[in-house]
C-alpha cells in the first residue's frame, strides 16, 4: 500500500498531463482504503523522499482529515478512520512537536493558512497548535520570521465583527490591559539623540496606532478605559513634532533638510506616516463624546486642547515645498491632491479632515477656534513678509483653505443677518483683494480666487462681477498654470451660484479662452475644463450657439477620444447633453452626431437586421452587414485602448441573435442557442476574410474578444461570451488555434502600479499563448468564480454585538461614524446587490427623479442562454472535453490554480 502511495504521488507531480489524470483517478480509488491515511503520514515522515512528495501528502492528509476524520467536521464525507489511524493522529503531533521546523518547514504555512479561512473551528485549531509551539519551540532566531506574518493575522482575528461577545470577555479581556500599558509606554518614549533609533520608533508607534485606532472601532466597550490615556500622547507628539514639520518641509526657504530612511520596500519613512494616524486617532476619539468631551472642550475651570488643536490643524495644513515644487509642475496632480475624494493622503489633507471632523461635533466652539487662529497666522506670515522669509504666504494660504470649508455655514449665517463668527467682510478687503494681484505667489493667488468664489451667494453683486472679470483675466493671461486651474475652479463656482445676468457679458470671452486648452490639457484639468464649458455654455443659449463649429467638434472629437474613460465619459456626455438641449444648435448638432450612433445600429437590427443586410453603400459596393462588421472589428482593433468595446457587446449580441445571419439563409428557421451554435463556422469564415487595414479581422476580433472577456458587464453577456466560447473551442478550428494572444502576467520587480504615469513608462509584461489555451484559462477562471461565489453566498451571517449599559450610545456612536466615512464617498454609489435581484437575473433600478428605467430588453429574457446555469454548463464542458486531444494539448500550459479546478471535476 506504501509503494502504490507513494507511486501515485510521484504520478501527480509528472509532466505528462495524461499521466497526472490517471494519478488522480488511483488517488479517488486509494482514498476508501482504510491503510491509505497511514502510508500518508509514513511519505510525510519519509527524508529520503524530495520535498514536493512530502508536500503532496501533507496536502492530501489535510484532504482527508477534513473530510473523514470526524463526522463534526463541517466538510465530513465520510467514513471515519479507524481507532489505529487515530492512534497514529496523536503520534503524528507528537513527531511534528519534536521535529518542527527542521523536517516541517511548510507546518507553519498550512496553520497560517487554517487562520486566513475564516472558519471558528480552524481558527481555533491553528491558535492552540500555535500557542503549543510559541510557547515552547519557537527560537529568538526564528521569532522574526514569524511575526511579521503571524501577529497581522492574529490583529485581523482581534477586531474581526464575527468575534462573539463570550469570546472577547474570555479571550480578549485578560491581555487588553497588559497590550495597551504597553502601547501608551511605548508611545510616551521618545528618543531625540539618534536618528535611526527615532525613525523606528516612529514606525513602530505607526502600526501601535493603526492598532488602537482598529480595536476602538472594533470592541468599542473593551477599549474605552484606554482612550484618554492615548489622546494624551497622541496629543503630546502632534504638538512636539509640529516645529520639526514646519522647520523641514515648509520654512525651508528651499534647502531641505532632516534625515531620510527607507525600509524594506526602499519607500521613503519620516514622521509623516506618523502624523496621518495620530490625525486618525483624534477624529475617532473626538467621536467618542462622552468620553473625551472633557478632553477637547475643557471642564470644572479648565480650558480643553480643542483651541490649540484648530491652530496646529492650520499649522499642518500648510502647503510642503514638496507639494508646491510636484503642483507647479503637474496641474492635473495639484486638482487630484486639492480633491475632496482625492486618493491621495498627505498631511495636509489629514489636517483638514481633522478640523472637518471638529465643526461637525463642535461647530460653534471650533469656528469660533478658527477666528483666532486666523488672526494668529496672520500676524504671523505679516511678520515673516516684513523680515524677507520666502514663505510668509503659506500660512495666509491654509487660513483660506480651512474658511473655505466653513462657507456653507457662514454663508447662511450672513443670510440669516446673525453675526458671524469670522468677520468675512475685513478678510475680504484686507486679504483676498489683495492676494489676487500677487502674480509671483501662484498659490495665494489661485486661493483667493477659489475662496471668493465659494462667497457667491453673499457677494455683494459690484464684489462678484469684479471677480468674475479677474477670473476671465487670469485665464486668458496669467502665466502660472496653478492660477489657471483656480481661476476655472472660481468660474464653476460663479456659474453655480450666480445669476446668469452678472455672468451674459462674460461668456463669449470664457468659451474662448476655455475652449482652446482641451487640445493642450489632459486628465485632471481637463475635466475641469469641460466642468467649465459645460456650465458656461448653459447662461445663454444663443451665445453658446455662435460657437458650434467650435464646440460641437470639441463635444463629439472628445465623446470618441475618451469614451473608455469613466471619469471623462461622463463629463463629455454632460457637455454633450447641454449642447443638444440647446435650440439654437441642436440641428446643427445632429448632422455631426449622427454617424457616431451605435445605440441607433442595435435598435436597427433588433427591428429589421435584413434591410441592413441587403443595402449597398454606392461607393464601396459593400453591404450593410459588411460595414458593420467592419465597424465592430474597428471597436475591437488591439490598437484601441482595453476599454474601446465596452459598450460594444449589446451590439455584437443583437447581430449574433438575429434570425438573419450573415453567411447563413436558413438562421432564421433555426431556434436562437442551436442559431449561435451554427453561427460560428460561417463567422469565423467572413472574418478571415475581411482586411482591416492589413490586420486579419479574426484576429482583430479574436484578439480583442479574450482580453476583454472579463470585463464584460452583466450576467447575459457574460453567459453569452462564456458560452460562445466554449464553441469556438470545440470547433477545432485550424485558423483559430494559431492566433497567439496575451496570457498571463509575468511579475517582476517592477509589477507594482502606483500612477498613470508610471505604468506608461515600465508596461506590465506578458506571456503570451495560444487562443486555444487562452479559451480554457478564460473557462477555467469562470468555473472557479461560479464556484467561489455559490460556496460563500451564505458564508456572512450576522453575528450578536456586545451588550451593554452603554450600548445606544455605542451604536449611535458607530452609526455617526458610518454616516460620516460613507459620506466621503460618491452620493450615486451602488453595492452589486442593487445591480442584481434575488434570483441574480438584472434589472436596472430607478432614475434619480423616481420613474422606473426600461426593463431587461424583451429579446434577452426570451433568450434560453439567460436561463442557462454557466456553472453547470463549464463543469459539463470540461467533463465532456477532459480526455480530448484539445484541451489535453492546452493543460500544459495551465497555471496550479487551473490545473487544480480540471482535478477536483475528476474527484467530484
Amino acid at each position: 500500500m506504501d509503494h502504490a502511495v507513494f507511486q501515485t504521488l510521484s504520478d501527480t507531480l509528472s509532466d505528462d498531463p495524461n499521466a497526472r489524470m490517471a494519478a488522480e483517478l488511483r488517488l479517488r480509488e486509494l482514498l476508501s482504503m482504510p491503510e491509505y491515511p497511514l502510508s500518508l503520514c509514513k511519505l510525510t515522515l519519509a527524508r529520503e523522499c524530495n520535498i514536493s512528495q512530502r508536500h503532496s501528502a501533507v496536502v492530501l492528509l489535510k484532504s482527508y482529515i477534513d473530510q473523514q476524520w470526524s463526522h463534526k467536521s463541517p466538510k465530513f464525507r465520510g467514513p471515519e478512520p479507524s481507532s489505529e489511524v487515530r492512534g497514529v493522529g496523536v503520534t503524528l503531533y507528537f513527531t511534528t512537536h519534536l521535529d518542527w521546523p527542521d523536517s516541517w518547514p511548510e507546518l507553519f504555512d498550512i496553520l497560517l493558512a487554517h487562520l486566513k479561512t475564516g472558519s471558528a473551528d480552524e481558527v481555533h485549531g491553528s491558535m492552540r497548535v500555535l500557542a503549543e509551539f510559541v510557547s515552547k519551540d519557537v527560537t529568538h532566531l526564528q521569532l522574526p520570521k514569524i511575526t511579521p506574518v503571524l501577529l497581522p493575522e492574529l490583529l485581523r482575528i482581534l477586531v474581526s465583527e464575527q468575534e462573539h461577545s463570550e469570546a472577547v470577555r474570555e479571550y480578549l479581556s485578560p491581555i487588553f490591559s497588559q497590550w495597551n500599558d504597553a502601547f501608551i509606554a511605548i508611545l510616551n518614549k521618545r528618543t531625540t539623540d539618534d536618528p535611526e533609533i527615532e525613525v523606528a520608533e516612529w514606525g513602530l508607534k505607526v502600526d501601535i496606532i493603526k492598532c488602537i485606532n482598529l480595536s476602538i472601532q472594533g470592541f468599542p466597550k473593551l477599549t474605552s478605559s484606554y482612550i484618554l490615556p492615548v489622546l494624551s500622547s497622541v496629543w503630546q507628539e502632534i504638538l512636539y513634532l509640529r516645529p520639526r514639520y514646519v522647520s523641514e518641509n515648509i520654512a525651508t526657504n528651499g534647502d531641505i533638510s532632516g534625515f531620510c530612511f527607507q525600509d524594506s520596500d526602499g519607500d521613503n519613512i519620516g514622521f509623516e506616516s506618523l502624523l496621518l494616524v495620530q490625525f486618525e486617532f483624534i477624529q475617532i476619539a473626538c467621536r467618542r463624546r462622552k468620553l473625551t468631551q472633557s478632553v477637547f472642550m475643557g471642564r470644572d475651570g479648565h480650558p480643553g486642547i480643542l483651541e490649540e488643536l484648530v491652530w496646529n490643524a492650520l499649522s499642518y495644513m500648510q502647503m510642503t515645498d514638496d507639494q508646491a515644487e510636484t503642483w507647479n509642475a503637474d496641474p492635473n496632480q495639484f486638482i487630484a491632491d486639492e480633491d475632496a475624494d482625492s486618493f491621495t493622503h498627505h498631511v495636509r489633507n489629514a489636517a483638514q479632515d481633522v478640523l472637518a471632523t471638529l465643526v461637525e461635533l463642535y461647530e460653534s466652539q471650533t469656528i469660533l477656534a478658527l477666528n483666532q487662529s486666523i488672526h494668529r497666522n496672520i500676524s504671523t506670515s505679516m511678520a515673516d513678509k516684513a523680515s524677507g522669509k520666502d514663505y510668509w504666504w503659506k500660512a495666509q494660504e491654509s487660513s483660506l483653505l480651512a474658511v473655505g470649508l466653513m462657507t456653507s455655514y457662514l454663508c447662511e449665517s450672513i443670510k440669516r443677518g446673525t453675526p458671524s463668527p469670522i468677520d468675512v467682510g475685513a478678510l475680504f478687503d484686507h486679504l483676498v483683494l489683495a492676494n489676487l494681484s500677487e502674480q509671483n505667489l501662484p498659490f495665494l493667488q489661485g486661493r483667493s480666487f477659489v475662496l471668493a468664489s465659494q462667497f457667491a451667494p453673499i457677494l455683494p453683486l459690484n464684489l462678484a462681477v469684479q471677480y468674475v472679470s479677474a477670473a476671465v483675466e487670469a485665464i486668458l493671461k496669467a502665466p502660472s498654470a496653478v492660477v489657471k486651474v483656480s481661476a476655472l475652479k472660481a468660474l464653476n463656482n460663479f456659474n453655480r451660484h450666480l445669476d446668469k445676468q452678472y455672468i451674459a457679458p462674460y461668456q463669449r470671452s470664457i468659451i474662448q479662452g476655455v475652449a482652446p486648452l482641451v487640445q493642450i490639457t489632459s486628465e485632471e484639468t481637463l475635466i475641469l475644463i469641460f466642468r467649465t464649458l459645460t456650465t458656461t455654455a448653459k447662461v445663454d443659449d444663443q451665445v453658446a450657439a455662435e460657437f458650434e463649429s467650435i464646440l460641437g467638434p470639441i463635444a463629439l472629437d472628445s465623446w470618441a477620444k475618451y469614451h473608455s474613460d469613466a471619469c471623462m465619459s461622463g463629463e463629455t456626455m454632460n457637455f454633450f447633453d447641454t449642447l443638444a438641449a440647446n435650440p439654437y444648435m441642436n440641428q446643427f448638432l445632429s448632422n455631426r452626431a449622427l454617424p457616431n450612433g451605435q445605440e441607433c445600429l442595435k435598435i436597427l437590427i433588433q427591428k429589421d437586421v435584413r434591410q441592413i443586410a441587403e443595402w449597398r453603400d454606392a461607393a464601396s459596393g459593400k453591404s450593410g452587414t459588411d460595414l458593420l462588421i467592419q465597424f465592430i472589428a474597428k471597436l475591437l482593433d488591439p490598437s484601441q485602448s482595453e476599454s474601446a468595446a465596452l459598450f460594444v457587446g449589446d451590439l455584437v449580441a443583437k447581430l449574433i441573435g438575429d434570425p438573419y445571419t450573415p453567411g447563413s439563409s436558413e438562421g432564421c428557421h433555426h431556434p436562437p442557442r442551436r442559431r449561435k451554435a451554427t453561427f460560428f463556422h460561417p463567422v469565423i469564415n467572413f472574418l478571415d476574410t475581411v482586411d482591416v487595414r492589413g490586420q486579419n479581422g479574426l484576429h482583430i476580433v479574436l484578439t480583442a474578444w479574450l482580453l476583454n472577456h472579463a470585463d464584460f458587464q452583466g450576467l447575459y453577456h457574460q453567459k453569452v461570451s462564456a458560452i460562445a466560447l466554449t464553441k469556438v473551442f470545440t470547433s477545432g478550428d485550424p485558423r483559430v488555434a494559431v492566433i497567439q494572444v496575451k496570457g498571463d502576467m509575468i511579475l517582476t520587480e517592477s509589477s507594482r502600479r502606483t500612477t498613470r504615469s508610471t505604468a506608461r513608462k515600465a508596461p506590465n509584461q506578458y506571456a503570451v499563448v495560444s487562443a486555444p489555451v487562452k479559451i480554457v484559462k478564460l473557462l477555467c477562471a469562470d468555473l472557479i468564480t461560479r464556484i467561489e461565489e455559490e460556496t460563500h453566498s451564505g458564508e456572512f451571517d450576522d453575528d450578536e454585538s456586545e451588550e451593554d449599559e452603554d450600548e445606544d450610545e455605542e451604536e449611535s456612536e458607530t452609526e455617526d461614524l458610518k454616516d460620516w466615512e460613507g459620506s466621503k464617498n460618491h452620493d450615486r454609489s451602488v453595492l452589486l446587490s442593487d445591480v442584481l435581484g434575488d434570483d441574480g437575473k438584472e434589472y436596472y433600478g430607478e432614475a434619480e427623479d423616481g420613474d422606473e428605467l426600461e426593463e431587461v430588453d424583451p429579446d434577452v429574457l426570451a433568450d434560453p442562454v439567460y436561463q442557462t446555469n454557466l456553472k453547470k454548463f463549464l463543469v459539463d464542458f470540461f467533463c465532456s472535453q477532459l480526455h480530448s486531444p484539445g484541451l489535453v494539448h492546452c493543460i500544459n500550459e495551465l497555471n496550479d490554480a487551473e490545473k487544480q479546478t480540471l482535478s477536483c471535476l475528476l474527484k467530484n
